[in-house]
């Protein structure tokens, strides 16, 4: 069973670091979110077109507590050694219906998949059929 969450303005710095990509993700329409460490700076990177876009990096220290909270929103044990797969729901507001997210998430680095609602996504346009 899937949870279900919405962002909560009021909720501690990490748990709306992790809402915020998660959000910011949807708003460029990409298919997955990639997590890891690169040169001391935890590096953030969308999936939009088949193509992967480097959002801004953070400080290192915020992939654990982030892994964390994708864990936990994903149902996943918290054992750090282990990877685990899990899966939950997003509705941001740019969307009428809720955003599927399946998690992979390892001890230093996540892959998180986006799956939308068909009415949610926009239609192709001709330079998009193009590029394929």
């Amino acid at each position: 069973m899937q949870k279900r969450f919405s962002i909560d303005p009021n909720s501690v710095p990490i748990v709306r670091f992790v809402e915020t990509l998660l959000f910011e993700a949807v708003a460029v329409r990409a298919s997955a979110v990639l997590m890891d460490l690169r040169d001391d700076r935890l590096r953030v990177r969308y999936r939009v077109s088949r193509e992967l876009t480097d959002r801004d990096s953070a400080p290192a220290n915020l992939l654990a507590p982030a892994l964390a909270r994708i864990k936990t929103l994903a149902g996943i044990k918290p054992d750090a050694r282990l990877p685990g797969e899990g899966s939950f729901t997003v509705l941001p507001r740019q969307c009428q219906h809720p955003v599927a997210v399946s998690a992979l998430v390892r001890a230093t680095s996540a892959q998180l998949k986006l799956q939308y609602h068909e009415q949610d996504i926009p239609p192709r346009t001709n330079q998009e059929e193009e590029d394929e």
